[in-house]
């Protein structure tokens, strides 16, 4: 696998990832509406989320200045795709990523929902997880 060249998103990332939420979840609600084209929105959408990122998204996401969103290693291996970028975000920014939430959980017997849900929220599951160990063992030691 090829190395990526990334460094921590920087001041253009936040807009461009809430740009890319917003697309997300205008092809969610085209998908709700359309029962007869539903399988095809949601492979295309599996299909763009899972794309590696390319040089100019790379490039706006990772332009160096103040605003970072999550600590990609810049010598991380392998791609970085866009549900990479995405999940780190919705952890990052968790109201962001609820709207498409409530919408996939509408599409949750459709093919490929599941999928969608677990390339965008995986990271964002694990850390509730882990917040909740933490909260536990809080509990414990105050207890």
């Amino acid at each position: 696998m090829a190395k990526t060249s990334s460094a921590t998103p920087g001041t253009g990332s936040s807009a461009y990832l809430n740009a890319l939420t917003l697309e997300i979840e205008k092809k969610l609600q085209r998908a709700l509406a359309s029962p007869t084209q539903r399988r095809n929105l949601l492979q295309e959408l599996f299909a763009d989320i899972a794309l590696e990122v390319d040089d100019r998204a790379r490039g706006i996401i990772f332009s160096r200045e103040e605003d970072a969103i999550s600590p990609v290693d810049a010598n991380a291996e392998g791609q970085l795709c866009f549900f990479n970028l995405l999940a780190d975000y919705y952890v990052w920014v968790p109201e962001s990523g609820k709207q498409i939430l409530h919408l996939i959980l509408q599409l949750w017997s459709q093919s490929f929902a599941s999928h969608i849900f677990s390339l965008l929220f995986h990271k964002w599951v694990c850390s509730l997880a882990l917040s909740q160990q933490k909260t536990k063992k809080n509990s414990l030691i105050y207890a």
